[in-house]
């Protein structure tokens, strides 16, 4: 069984990686300083991380996207199999539970909220609540959209590509006055959504933000995801096809996805749920 993995054949990887696992991998690297990685030192990693109160599902990904860097360094090799003992042997002395959370349906945003935001937020805020309240997408989806990414329809709607969580590849689409929105307020050179310093956001300073619009606007807590959950309910009870709002939102539910592969999401649904906004 594999002992000790030297750190570069971890940092040789990070090009094959998401954007979202180079994030995570990198972390780690700093705190590493350039030791020899063992069982023993990554579970320091982990604990140190636990103990500052990151949450399971948190040190769950950032496990995972350090043992996806060395497997993509090593695919192929014997060393590659070996580090499937690596990964036993922590889950062994560090297993992480994720806890399953169901999300009620007072928990969703509803239209008063997001219109109180869309009211009283500053320009980026807006920009990014509305981004997540119309599309549903994840922190990390929104995080990696690329402007060379987007292309206008000709029905007044922008579709963007996107590399998905698990890089699965689908195709969303938004307003065009949601895109000259967030243009006109973010700038971008590389990627739609950029810090003042043009830089790419990452998806803990998206949580932030929302976080902070939450406590600000609304006077409760709420993330991203949140947006996530409301809209695809929001979909289904306005009679969208299953299958179709799965499709559209990359859901893990692929079975039922593939089973209503024929339909299609109203796109008309996307312009009147921003219309709500801005009546």
């Amino acid at each position: 069984m594999i002992r000790s993995i030297e750190p570069h054949i971890i940092s040789d990887s990070l090009p094959l990686l998401t954007t979202r696992d180079q994030y995570r991998v990198t972390k780690f690297l700093t705190w590493n300083k350039g030791e020899t990685v063992t069982p023993r030192r990554f579970l320091n990693f982990l604990q140190e991380r636990k103990n500052l109160g990151i949450k399971s599902a948190t040190l769950r990904d950032d496990k995972n996207s350090v043992f996806r860097a060395m497997k993509k360094a090593t695919v192929g090799t014997e060393l590659g199999f070996a580090i499937d003992g690596f990964r036993k042997q922590l889950n062994e002395v560090f297993p992480i539970k994720v806890p399953r959370t169901r999300v009620s349906e007072s928990d969703l945003i509803t239209l008063t909220e997001i219109q109180r935001i869309n009211k009283f937020g500053t320009a980026r805020q807006k920009s990014i609540s509305l981004f997540l309240w119309t599309t549903g997408v994840r922190a990390g989806d929104l995080v990696s959209i690329k402007l060379k990414d987007c292309r206008p329809l000709d029905n007044n709607l922008i579709e963007i590509k996107l590399l998905g969580k698990g890089e699965k590849k689908r195709n969303i689409v938004i307003p065009i006055s949601l895109f000259h929105q967030i243009r006109q307020t973010f700038c971008g050179y590389v990627f739609l959504f950029e810090t003042v310093n043009k830089d790419q956001y990452k998806p803990h300073a998206i949580w932030k933000i929302v976080s902070a619009i939450g406590k600000k606007y609304l006077g409760r807590d709420i993330y991203p995801h949140l947006f996530r959950h409301t809209f695809i309910t929001d979909m289904i009870r306005e009679g969208n096809d299953i299958g179709a709002v799965a499709e559209f939102a990359g859901n893990t539910a692929e079975v039922i996805a593939r089973t209503y592969l024929h339909s299609s999401l109203d796109r008309s649904a996307i312009t009147r749920r921003l219309d709500k906004i801005c009546a």
